[in-house]
């Protein structure tokens, strides 16, 4: 069964707020919503990981699909 997970790193200038890690999940989830699921559970994505960047362009975080 495929796991979903993320990592967003907190405490730089553009990620301190409860709205700032709320913008940041939003632009997974539409990055999330963009790709079909068989597309996003496929093993061309499986184990890729895709970057996550706060309001600056800084590099937040990590999200990505793992095979469990």
């Amino acid at each position: 069964m495929p796991r979903f997970t993320l990592e967003l790193e907190l405490g730089n200038d553009a990620m301190r707020t409860r709205g700032d890690v709320a913008d940041a999940l939003e632009l997974v989830a539409v990055a999330i919503s963009d790709v079909s699921r068989d597309e996003l559970f496929s093993e061309e994505h499986v184990g890729l990981d895709f970057g996550i960047r706060d309001s600056n362009g800084n590099k937040a975080g990590t999200w990505w699909v793992s095979r469990s």
